[in-house]
């Protein structure tokens, strides 16, 4: 990858994370702005529109749920952005959601994503 566009994109999330004063991925934000884009999805769906394995889309939506479980199995607070729930008609499946919380972090996400007009 091209130094300059690795340096661009580094600092471009260190931006994002000093505006919006949290430590979320570009993949996270990525998680939330089609969970905001296509409410009720599993997250089986959510990974195969984002061509990520199970485990990996799993991990995603654990960090940004309520409570995650660390390597040691212990549960932790993740950043409550998104609840999971059981399908009603398949209890191995979950379905993904925005929490209130996590709407207002993505309507700052799209508000940084707008052009702004330059001034002169």
């Amino acid at each position: 990858m091209d130094k300059k566009l690795l340096m661009g994109t580094a600092a471009m999330m260190a931006d994002l994370r000093r505006t919006l004063g949290s430590k979320v991925t570009i993949a996270e934000a990525e998680i939330l702005l089609r969970i905001a884009a296509a409410e009720g999805l599993s997250q089986r769906e959510l990974g195969d529109r984002m061509k990520l394995p199970k485990s990996n889309i799993a991990r995603y939506c654990d960090h940004l749920s309520e409570e995650r479980r660390s390597h040691e199995g212990d549960l932790e607070p993740g950043h409550g952005f998104v609840e999971k729930t059981p399908d009603p008609e398949d209890r191995k499946r979950h379905m993904v959601s925005l929490t209130s919380k996590g709407a207002r972090y993505v309507d700052r996400l799209q508000g940084l994503a707008r052009p702004r007009r330059a001034t002169t």
